[in-house]
């Protein structure tokens, strides 16, 4: 499944360390609790650049889209 999640007033920095607490969060329980799940993200912010809400969205799906195609369960900054 894919999610999009909004961190107001979080710059990328921030963004970084909610999901890689989400994504060690998942491999921190019983292994009887739940299937096993990975977690990708693909984390973009708005910037002085001009970049609409769609092309966040088209940056952050790329990156998402990276990070499966690396092997799943990690997180991609991009540049």
């Amino acid at each position: 499944e894919e999610f999009l999640v909004v961190l107001r007033g979080a710059n990328i920095d921030a963004a970084l360390r909610v999901f890689e607490a989400l994504r060690t969060g998942l491999h921190e329980r019983e292994p009887s609790e739940l299937p096993r799940y990975t977690f990708s993200a693909g984390p973009a912010e708005l910037g002085p650049d001009g970049a609409t809400g769609l092309d966040l969205l088209a940056k952050a799906d790329a990156r998402l889209y990276e990070a499966k195609r690396l092997g799943r369960d990690r997180i991609v900054r991009g540049a």
